[in-house]
C-alpha cells in the first residue's frame, strides 16, 4: 500500500501522460541518436528534422549550374591532381609490345576533367584496359573462327574447279591480276582474298584464257607457224593480222544478236593471242 502511494506521488498534474509511459524500445536504446530522444517531443523534432534533410544537397558539393572554377576547387578539395598527369597501373595480360602511351595520355585528359583523384583515375583506367583486352581477344577468336571457314570454303571450291591444278591457276590469276592492274587498285586482291567463290572466279577465268593461248601455242608452232622465222613465219602473221582486222570490222563481230556472234568473238580472241605471241617469241 505505501508502495502504491510513493508511485502515485511521484506523478504529478504537470507531468504530461505522454511523457510518463514514453520509452525507447529496446531495440533502439544502444543507437547514437536514440540518446537524446527522452520524450514522443523529442522523436518527432528528430523525425522532422530527418525530413528537412533529405533531397538537400551535401554542404561544399557545387550545384550543377556551377562555374568551372567553382568545380575545379571542389575538385582540389577532394584530392585531384593539380595536372592532368596520374600515375597509371598497366593490367596484366596486356599484348606483347603493347604500346599504352597514347591511351595514358588521353585517359589522363579525361579523367582529370572528370574531377578524379589519383585512386580514382588509376581504377578506372585499369578496368577499361582489361575490358579492351577481353574485347580483343575476343574478336581475335571470332577473326581465326571466320577465316578457317574462309580457307574451308576456298579449298572446297578450287577443288571441284581444278583439283591438282589449283595452286597453278592460283598463281596465274595473281600474276594477271599484278600485271594489268593499276597500281592505285592493287589493295582490291588484298579484299578479295576474304572471298572464295570471286577468286575461283577469278581463277577460272585465267584458266579459260590459259587454255586459249595453249591452244593457239599448238595451231601457230611447229608448222609452218609463225615463230617458224623467215618468210613463212612473216606470212603467216600478215594472214593472220588481215584476218583479224577483217573480222573484228565485220558486222557480226558487232552484232550481238547474230548467230555467228559468239564464234566470230572468240575466233578474234584468238588471232589476237596469235599476234601477241609471235611479237613476244
Amino acid at each position: 500500500m505505501e508502495e502504491m502511494l510513493n508511485q502515485e506521488q511521484q506523478i504529478t498534474p504537470e507531468t504530461p501522460l505522454a511523457e510518463q509511459s514514453f520509452e525507447v524500445p529496446g531495440e533502439y536504446k544502444d543507437k547514437g541518436w536514440a540518446e537524446k530522444i527522452k520524450s514522443s517531443d523529442d522523436l518527432f523534432k528528430a523525425y522532422d528534422n530527418a525530413q528537412s534533410l533529405i533531397g538537400k544537397r551535401p554542404a561544399g558539393i557545387p550545384s550543377q549550374d556551377a562555374t568551372d572554377t567553382e568545380w575545379d576547387s571542389f575538385y582540389k578539395a577532394m584530392g585531384r591532381p593539380d595536372e592532368p598527369s596520374y600515375n597509371f597501373t598497366d593490367p596484366e595480360g596486356l599484348p606483347e609490345g603493347f604500346d599504352t602511351a597514347d591511351f595514358k595520355e588521353t585517359a589522363s585528359q579525361i579523367l582529370h576533367k572528370a574531377g578524379l583523384t589519383q585512386r580514382q583515375a588509376d581504377a578506372v583506367y585499369s578496368a577499361y584496359l582489361q575490358s579492351e583486352i577481353a574485347a580483343a581477344e575476343k574478336e581475335g577468336e571470332a577473326t581465326a573462327e571466320r577465316q578457317t571457314a574462309l580457307d574451308a570454303q576456298y579449298d572446297a571450291l578450287t577443288a571441284e574447279h581444278f583439283g591438282d591444278d589449283a595452286a597453278k591457276y592460283e598463281e596465274l590469276t595473281q600474276q594477271e591480276f599484278s600485271k594489268h592492274v593499276p597500281q592505285s587498285l592493287k589493295e582490291t586482291f588484298a579484299k578479295i582474298t576474304d572471298m572464295p567463290d570471286v577468286l575461283t572466279a577469278l581463277m577460272s577465268y585465267t584458266k579459260g584464257k590459259q587454255g586459249e593461248i595453249d591452244q593457239i601455242r599448238k595451231e601457230y608452232t611447229g608448222e609452218g607457224s609463225l615463230t617458224s622465222g623467215g618468210q613463212a613465219a612473216t606470212s603467216g602473221i600478215n594472214e593472220t593480222r588481215q584476218e583479224l582486222a577483217k573480222l573484228k570490222t565485220s558486222a557480226i563481230a558487232k552484232d550481238f544478236t547474230h548467230p555467228e556472234h559468239k564464234a566470230t568473238r572468240e575466233r578474234i580472241l584468238q588471232l589476237q593471242g596469235a599476234v601477241q605471241s609471235y611479237y613476244k617469241t
